[in-house]
């Protein structure tokens, strides 16, 4: 069993797979996992739909961006798992991204990412808008741009496969990349 050589984060827009995949790299690593949404949820006891729903967009970030650094600051090797858009968060430092170790990018297709996020409803920050399907690809066009800046390498996901089989894929393309 290989040992994390430091923390490594995974960025993706929302439900590309990236805490299915980080989840699983942990098991396999022998190290701890985190999913910023989950810890998030965890500590404001409620769903990241309804803190974003109840606080706002500015609110939701700053919590968001509290959490994220508490995680990177952490001495032990993890794995992390972002929610899907903060990369976009500017109230995550420059020191704070440095700290995040290696970052990976999850992709999907956008049919992929539409079946999978419209799946339970439409999500509370594409409410407002009249057209939520647009809405979803001029944001995730957004938030690869961004991703593809922050992270230093980018896996494709294969809509599909397994979880099983997505993330003996994940990790090979780690192994590839000589992150593993």
């Amino acid at each position: 069993m290989k040992e994390l050589p430091c923390t490594i984060t995974i960025a993706g827009i929302k439900h590309s797979g990236k805490s299915t995949l980080g989840k699983r790299l942990a098991q396999k690593c022998n190290a701890q996992f985190y999913d910023t949404d989950d810890v998030l949820a965890a500590e404001q006891g409620k769903t990241v739909r309804e803190i974003f729903r109840e606080l706002g967009a500015e609110k939701f970030r700053r919590l968001e961006a509290d959490v994220i650094l508490r995680l990177a600051r952490s001495e032990c090797r993890k794995v992390i798992s972002l929610g899907g858009g903060a990369v976009t968060n500017d109230f995550i430092s420059e020191q704070c991204w440095e700290q995040l170790g290696i970052k990976i990018m999850v992709d999907v297709s956008d049919e992929v990412a539409e079946k999978r996020v419209f799946a339970n409803g439409i999500p509370a920050y594409l409410e407002k808008y009249s057209d939520p399907v647009t809405a979803l690809r001029e944001i995730n066009l957004q938030r690869r741009k961004a991703m593809r800046e922050r992270c230093q390498a980018v896996y494709e996901a294969d809509g599909n496969l397994t979880p099983e089989q997505q993330a003996d894929r994940f990790h090979s393309f780690l192994e590839q990349k000589e992150i593993l």
